[in-house]
């Protein structure tokens, strides 16, 4: 079994902007002792976040950014081994 698990917390003070946003992604593997099969299970955006945005300012240079994440994916997949 993995688990990853990421919290993302950007705030920009300069124009009171704040962004919370957490990606969280699972997977379970399953083989019986000699056995030639095998099942996986595989879930991805489990916390089924939309974007995540940044922005950022200098003298010559305002940029916005909004990165748009898949939405939430759970994958079942079964192997066999010849």
């Amino acid at each position: 079994m993995t688990f990853d698990y990421s919290y993302y917390n950007y705030k920009n003070q300069t124009v009171d902007q704040s962004n919370r946003y957490s990606i969280t992604d699972a997977s379970l593997f399953y083989q019986k002792e000699d056995s030639p099969w095998n099942f996986k299970i595989t879930a991805q955006n489990l916390t089924d976040e939309t974007f995540k945005q940044s922005n950022s300012f200098s003298d010559y240079l305002i940029s916005d950014t909004r990165t748009y994440i898949m939405p939430r994916i759970i994958l079942f997949g079964i192997g066999y081994k010849l």
